[in-house]
C-alpha cells in the first residue's frame, strides 16, 4: 500500500518507501556509531585502568619483597597480579586503636587475644597448643558501633 504512494510537491516527487528506507538507514548508522563509540571508550578506559593497577601492583610487590627477602624469586600469574593491585598494605591504613574511643576494654581484649599471639607467637608456643592466635574475628553489633574501625586497627597493628 505504501510502496506505490508518492507525494507531489511541484517539482519534487517523493517516494514514501524511499523515504522510509533512508530513515531506517540513518537510524542504523547512528546506532552503529553510538555502539562503536561506547565499546571503544570502554576498552580504552579499561586499558588505562589496567596499566594503573599494574603499576600499583608492582610497587606493592616491591614493598612486600623488600620486607621479606625470601619472596624475591616469587613469580605471579596474571590473576594474582590483578589481585595484588587491590591489596591494602598496613601503611595505607590510617586507623589506629587510639582513634577509637569508648571501647578500651574491648581493645585490651583484642590486643591480648588476637594481636599478641600474632606478633609474639613464641610466647604462646611454650604453654600449649590451645593458646594460639585465632583464625578470624567476628564482630557483631548495630551500625555505627565501631566494628569496621576495630577491624582496620587490628589489620594495621598486626
Amino acid at each position: 500500500m505504501f510502496g506505490k504512494l508518492k507525494i507531489d510537491l511541484g517539482k519534487f516527487k517523493i517516494d514514501i518507501k524511499l523515504l522510509g528506507d533512508l530513515v531506517i538507514l540513518a537510524g542504523a548508522s547512528l546506532s552503529v556509531y553510538y555502539l562503536l563509540n561506547v565499546l571503544i571508550n570502554d576498552y580504552l578506559d579499561n586499558s588505562i585502568k589496567n596499566k594503573q593497577a599494574d603499576k600499583k601492583g608492582a610497587s606493592i610487590l616491591k614493598k612486600i619483597q623488600s620486607n621479606n627477602p625470601s619472596l624475591k624469586s616469587l613469580s605471579l600469574n596474571q590473576y594474582e597480579k590483578s589481585l595484588l593491585s587491590s591489596l591494602v598494605t598496613p601503611e595505607e591504613i590510617s586507623v589506629t586503636f587510639e582513634d577509637i574511643g569508648g571501647l578500651q576494654d574491648i581493645i585490651d581484649e583484642i590486643r591480648e587475644a588476637v594481636i599478641l599471639p600474632l606478633t609474639d607467637p613464641e610466647l604462646f608456643a611454650v604453654h600449649s597448643d590451645l593458646i594460639r592466635s585465632p583464625k578470624g574475628v567476628l564482630f557483631y553489633g548495630p551500625p555505627g558501633c565501631g566494628k569496621t574501625m576495630l577491624a582496620k586497627a587490628i589489620a594495621k597493628e598486626s
